[in-house]
């Protein structure tokens, strides 16, 4: 006769097992500090420390276009920023964007000045760090912390006549915990 032990699990012992597999599965949805993308030769990346902060902190952005190719990649600009970014709320409302000069619109037009050119060598990258702010100004310049919430983060790498985005990273959730006491 062949016998089959069977073990009881206490209720305590499946509750700390199913606690731990929700965790193990909410640990694995948590965003991902770190979202790349990549068109021919360039790579662009886009990095922040952790995906929680505080509202009223400041998130500091790192960027690093790579030249993942075989051959000099040239790039010319009529801006000096390389990099930018757009983030929005749960909403789809922006709440912060790149800075790109705006043109004067009852001035003559400015001489134009030679494009920046960049050289991008096999191998090589460029990298920089931009900063974000979860604050909120209003139209009086009043700041206030950016609501508890999920925001999606785009980076941008930028070069061009006209400083559009040539380059653009999958989105980043941020996620903005109310201002810490």
């Amino acid at each position: 006769m062949r016998m089959t032990t069977v073990r009881a699990f206490t209720p305590t012992a499946i509750l700390c097992t199913l606690g731990a597999l929700l965790l193990a599965g909410r640990a694995s949805a948590m965003p991902h500090p770190e979202v790349e993308t990549q068109s021919g030769e360039l790579r662009l990346k886009l990095s922040i420390i952790k995906a929680q902060y505080h509202a009223g902190e400041t998130v500091s952005l790192a960027f690093e276009l790579s030249n993942v190719g075989t051959e000099p990649v040239t790039m010319l600009s009529f801006v000096p920023g390389l990099f930018g970014f757009a983030a929005y709320d749960a909403q789809g409302n922006q709440v912060a964007a790149p800075i790109l000069r705006q043109k004067p619109i009852a001035r003559p037009l400015p001489l134009m000045a030679p494009p920046l050119g960049r050289i991008l060598e096999p191998g090589k990258s460029i990298r920089a760090e931009l900063q974000w702010e979860l604050v909120t100004t209003d139209t009086l310049g009043r700041r206030t912390p950016l609501p508890p919430g999920d925001y999606t983060l785009i980076g941008y790498a930028l070069w061009d006549r006209e400083g559009a985005p040539r380059l653009q990273t999958p989105p980043l959730i941020v996620r903005v915990l109310a201002a810490a006491p």
